[in-house]
C-alpha cells in the first residue's frame, strides 16, 4: 500500500510538472543551448570549431551540462514556487490529501515527480550532445564520461536545487517572497560563491577540476566527488527538513522524531565532507606557502652554474642505485662557502 501511494503521488506530480508551461520553456531552452553552444546542430551553428572545444573527451559534455544546469536551476525555482502558489487553490493535488499517505511520501512523491521529467530531458540532451560529438572530426567520445557527469554533476545539482526550493517554500509561506529569496541566492551563488572557500559554496561546482582526458584521466577526482557528495547529502537533508515543516498531520504519531534525526545525520555527513574538502585545499595552500618561504630564504644565496651533470643508474633486482657527478662553476668575483644551484640548466 505504501509503495502504491508513493507511486500515485509520483505519477500525479510528474504529470502536473510536464503540463506546466515552465517545463516547456525548459525544453525550448535546452534546444537553444544545443543549437548555439554545440557546433553543427543547426545551420546557423555550423562554422569553425576551435581546438579547445573538442580537445578533451569532456570538452563538449561539460560545456553543454554547465549551461543546461544553470538554466535548469532557474526554471526549477520558478516551478516549485508556482506549485506552491497553485496549492492555495483547489486543484488536482487535492485528491492526494484524501488518501492514507504520509507526509514523507507526499513530499518525496512531489520531489521525485519534479525530478523525473527534468532528468529525462537531461538524458535526452546528453544523448543528442554525444551523437553530435561523434560526427565532429577528431573529437574523442566516451559514453562512460557522459554517464559519469550525469550522475555526479547533474543529479546532485538537480536534487539540491529542488530540495532547497521546496524548503524555502515551506519556511516562507508566500510564494513571491520565497521566489525572491531563491533568486537572491542564485545571484549571490553565481557571482561570489565560486571562489569562496575553494568553491565549496558553489552547488554547481563551476571551477572544480572536473575535466577528463584520455591520457591522464581526471585531474582531481577525489575533490570533485567530495564536492558533489556535499550537495547531494545536503539536498537529501533539506528534503527531510521540509517534511518536518509540513502542516498536515502525520500518518503515524512519533515519526517526526525519526525524520529529524535523519535530517540531522545527512546534514552532519554533508558538513563532514565539506570539512574534508576544505582541509585538502588548505593543506595544499600550506605546502605552497612553505615552498614560497624556502624560495625567498635562498634568494640572496650566491648562485652557481652547473657545467656538467652525469648520473650513473644501476638496476639491482627490485632496487636500484645511482651515482651523481656534477661540476659547478662560481660565476661571481667573490669567494663563498655555501651556495645553491638548480638542476635544470639555463
Amino acid at each position: 500500500m505504501k509503495i502504491t501511494n508513493l507511486k500515485t503521488a509520483i505519477i500525479y506530480e510528474s504529470k502536473l510538472t510536464r503540463r506546466n508551461w515552465l517545463f516547456y520553456l525548459f525544453i525550448v531552452g535546452g534546444m537553444y543551448i544545443l543549437g548555439t553552444l554545440i557546433p553543427g546542430v543547426f545551420i546557423l551553428g555550423i562554422g569553425w570549431i576551435s581546438w579547445q572545444d573538442i580537445a578533451l573527451t569532456s570538452s563538449l559534455p561539460l560545456r553543454g551540462i554547465y549551461f543546461l544546469s544553470l538554466f535548469q536551476s532557474l526554471i526549477i525555482t520558478f516551478l516549485v514556487c508556482d506549485i506552491q502558489r497553485n496549492r492555495k487553490k483547489a486543484e488536482t493535488r487535492e485528491v492526494l490529501l484524501t488518501r492514507p499517505i504520509s507526509n514523507g511520501q507526499t513530499l518525496l512523491g512531489e520531489a521525485i515527480g519534479i525530478l523525473i521529467p527534468f532528468l529525462t530531458i537531461d538524458i535526452i540532451f546528453m544523448t543528442i550532445s554525444m551523437i553530435i560529438n561523434i560526427f565532429i572530426p577528431n573529437s574523442p567520445v566516451s559514453l562512460w564520461i557522459n554517464l559519469f557527469y550525469l550522475f555526479t554533476y547533474t543529479v546532485p545539482t538537480l536534487i539540491f536545487i529542488t530540495s532547497l526550493s521546496i524548503l524555502a517554500n515551506k519556511l516562507v509561506k508566500h510564494p513571491i517572497f520565497s521566489w525572491l529569496i531563491l533568486m537572491a541566492f542564485l545571484y549571490l551563488e553565481y557571482n561570489y560563491a565560486a571562489t569562496a572557500f575553494y568553491g565549496i559554496l558553489d552547488f554547481q561546482g563551476r571551477l572544480l577540476p572536473n575535466s577528463f582526458s584520455t591520457l591522464i584521466g581526471f585531474m582531481d577526482l577525489s575533490s570533485f566527488l567530495l564536492h558533489r557528495g556535499v550537495f547531494l547529502l545536503l539536498g537529501i537533508s533539506f528534503l527531510y527538513f521540509s517534511v518536518l515543516l509540513m502542516k498536515r498531520l502525520p500518518g503515524i504519531a512519533g515519526r517526526q522524531r525519526y525524520l529529524a534525526v535523519l535530517a540531522m545525520l545527512f546534514l552532519a555527513f554533508s558538513l563532514c565532507l565539506g570539512f574534508i574538502y576544505i582541509e585538502k585545499y588548505q593543506s595544499r595552500l600550506e605546502n605552497r606557502i612553505t615552498c614560497r618561504k624556502a624560495f625567498l630564504k635562498y634568494t640572496e644565496t650566491p648562485k652557481t652554474r652547473v657545467i656538467t651533470h652525469d648520473i650513473t643508474y644501476r638496476p639491482e633486482g627490485n632496487t636500484f642505485s645511482a651515482t651523481s657527478r656534477m661540476q659547478i662553476q662560481n660565476q661571481k668575483k667573490r669567494k663563498w662557502t655555501n651556495s645553491c644551484y638548480s638542476l635544470t640548466r639555463g
